[in-house]
């Protein structure tokens, strides 16, 4: 998937016990970041995209999509780097979604404005500026 298409429908199971998609979020700006709880990369960027999820300045969803794993894993894993409850993580068990994204590696970053459409995607550690930018320019 690329810039300038529309996201798929997709609903996948929270690592909160319910059944979400985005069309579940508030219409605005998303970041979705596909990983896994031994992805290092992933870790190190958590304190600068909890604090963004914190920002009221922020105007944005966050939700990791979590390739190949179990709740369990994913809520010691929210307690080991203290994820607030304003980012949303999804577990994508059999990776099927993470396959329809083209997700190559981890993490992979999806930035998806209020539409639904791609603005831009890559894949690598970014900084908290680089998220809220990307996000400012999803927003427009």
């Amino acid at each position: 998937m690329t810039s300038n298409e529309t996201i798929p429908d997709f609903s996948l199971p929270s690592d909160q016990g319910t059944v979400m998609g985005l069309k579940d979020l508030p219409k605005r700006a998303t970041m979705i970041r596909f990983s896994t709880t031994h992805c290092h990369i992933c870790a190190s960027e958590n304190p600068d995209i909890n604090q963004l999820s914190q920002d009221t300045s922020v105007e944005a969803n966050f939700v990791d999509i979590n390739i190949g794993e179990q709740a369990q894993a994913v809520l010691e894993y929210r307690k080991k780097y203290s994820i607030p409850s304003e980012r949303t993580f999804l577990l994508d068990q059999d990776a099927s979604i993470a396959r329809q994204f083209e997700v190559l590696g981890t993490p992979t970053h999806v930035f998806v404005s209020a539409d639904g459409t791609i603005c831009e995607r890559g894949t690598g550690k970014l900084t908290k500026e680089m998220i809220r930018t990307t996000l400012e320019g999803c927003a427009k």
